[in-house]
């Protein structure tokens, strides 16, 4: 195969037609993926939720197993084309330094997934193994094969993604169906979730014919026991999984530069680069050529990694109150009234922590630098970021009703914390997304107010942290959610709000870890600026 760094994708006058009838291919697809999205989606509402066939329908549970292998197939399909002509098939992308970190979270979560899919079959073989009872016959063996196609599906996802995830895919029938496709599979795959978390949780009423399922041999098994032990840790990993498998599929097919145009101002070495190595070898011959001996070329990269290391320990010291937390809920084994009031006042300190960082990160980032008015302000990774963004917020608007609303005079003080700390939650996420969409448009140097405060990006560096913690520290709490999140508990009751939380605080998490990724990438774009500036100086 050729080298695919020699590809450049660019496109030229002579390519604008091509490029439109790329557009109207990409426009053509989608619309048909959201008609079918739409379609399952209206069998998934009818078989989950109508009594006569609510429970676990063997219509919800063959769809999702035929678009998997839709899915599968079409994955598969789309690496052996494009690996056998590559050059035809692919162009280069606009860089980003997040990549690789974003490939080795994929494929954790993916290996969790593939892990859930074995665990599910060694059920099936148990009950096979016990002739256990089944909804119908050859129940078990389809799950099986159902189970090996997924598998097969997410084995696809993770090789094909890793091998192309960089670059951007030339647009043709086949690939625009072919990933249309496996979009939509994961999409369905989101909505099964949905539903079978609102039936688990008896939010849907069902007859006692259609509840033969809760006594099948899949959830009276002993495997089954451990299984719902793990649960509360492998749920979430998957809905993230779905979700940045297809934020990098977006990126790979609707990325919309084009053209992989290189910003004028700056330019970002790959992403092999590691956070704090950014003393390469084109910047020490810069210096030597300059008359800048080799050992004040050493002192300035010692001092400047010194800040980034204090910008490290800044944001792990701002995420003490949410590290306390953690401690506080696995250590304690009854959560009374005083820790439950001690939690919402530590969360509260929290988010006026990372309030402010985010107002300083405002103040400076408008100080230092301007607007570019011919800079492209969207694309999918924007999407997902919006998508997740609103995902998030509507988390924390549960929590902000069920404070406002609570009637329990004893709870009074925790409900009126949880409000305040709801309202600087909300307030956060949206500040920080609209900074994250507005920073791409912004990389002119302001001369005369650059070198004055604070970098911005050692402010992007605290901020970096402060969202990987929270992923990490979100990711465990999980588990726990009634305990630490008792005021939504008891106000919407807790099935009721074990289902919600099953279904969007995924969605939640994986926005921490997509804000994390992207507040890495802008921190390396302003320090790369910052770098450039200095030497001109």
């Amino acid at each position: 195969m050729a080298d695919l760094a020699s590809i450049t994708g660019m496109v030229t006058a002579e390519d604008v037609p091509i490029a439109i009838e790329y557009r109207s291919r990409r426009t053509f697809s989608g619309v048909v993926s959201a008609c079918v999205c739409s379609i399952c989606l209206v069998i998934i509402i009818v078989f989950s939720t109508v009594q006569r066939f609510a429970g676990h329908s063997p219509v919800v549970w063959g769809l999702e197993a035929i678009l998997t292998t839709i899915g599968g197939i079409f994955t598969y399909a789309l690496w052996v084309i494009i690996h056998k002509h590559g050059e035809q098939n692919i162009q280069k992308n606009t860089e980003d330094v997040t990549i690789r970190m974003k490939i080795i979270f994929l494929w954790l979560f993916g290996i969790v997934n593939i892990l859930n899919s074995a665990i599910n079959m060694a059920i099936n073989c148990d009950c096979i193994a016990k002739d256990g009872k089944e909804q119908f016959p050859g129940d078990q063996e389809v799950s099986i094969a159902t189970h090996i196609f997924e598998i097969i599906f997410n084995t696809g996802q993770l090789g094909f993604i890793s091998s192309y995830s960089p670059y951007r895919l030339k647009s043709s029938t086949f690939l625009n169906y072919g990933i249309s496709t496996i979009i939509l599979t994961h999409v369905i795959r989101w909505f099964r979730t949905l539903f079978a978390s609102l039936l688990n949780n008896n939010l849907i009423s069902i007859k006692n014919e259609s509840n033969t399922f809760r006594n099948n041999c899949f959830w009276t098994s002993e495997l089954s026991s451990f299984r719902k032990e793990i649960e509360p840790w492998i749920e979430p990993t998957l809905t993230e999984y779905s979700l940045l498998a297809v934020s990098l599929m977006l990126r790979m097919w609707i990325s919309s530069e084009e053209k992989a145009k290189e910003t004028s101002n700056f330019s970002i070495h790959n992403e092999r680069t590691p956070l704090l190595n950014q003393a390469s070898v084109q910047s020490l011959n810069s210096c030597v050529s300059k008359g800048i001996s080799t050992n004040e070329h050493s002192l300035q990269f010692a001092l400047k990694n010194s800040s980034v290391y204090i910008c490290i320990l800044v944001g792990i010291m701002l995420c003490l109150p949410i590290l306390t937390t953690v401690i506080m809920a696995s250590a304690v084994q009854t959560y009374t009234y005083h820790y439950q009031l001690s939690t919402v006042i530590v969360q509260c300190v929290f988010k006026v922590e990372l309030f402010t960082i985010i107002l300083l990160a405002y103040f400076f980032f408008y100080k230092q630098y301007e607007e570019e008015m011919n800079a492209d302000r969207f694309n999918s990774s924007r999407f997902i970021l919006i998508l997740c963004t609103a995902g998030s917020i509507a988390y924390s608007t549960f929590g902000l009703i069920a404070g406002f609303m609570n009637k329990h005079a004893e709870f009074h003080a925790v409900a009126s914390a949880l409000v305040v700390q709801k309202l600087f939650e909300i307030t956060c996420i949206y500040l920080q997304t609209v900074l994250i969409l507005q920073s791409s448009s912004y990389n002119t140097v302001r001369l005369k107010t650059f070198s004055k405060g604070i970098p911005v990006y050692k402010i992007y560096c605290v901020l970096f942290i402060i969202n990987i913690t929270m992923w990490l520290v979100n990711s465990y709490m999980g588990k726990d959610n009634s305990r630490i999140m008792s005021v939504e508990t008891r106000f919407y009751g807790t099935y009721y709000w074990r289902a919600v939380h099953d279904v969007v605080f995924p969605i939640t998490i994986f926005y921490r870890f997509h804000t994390a990724m992207d507040i890495y990438q802008l921190y390396r774009k302003y320090e790369t600026l910052h770098t450039l500036r200095d030497k001109e100086i």
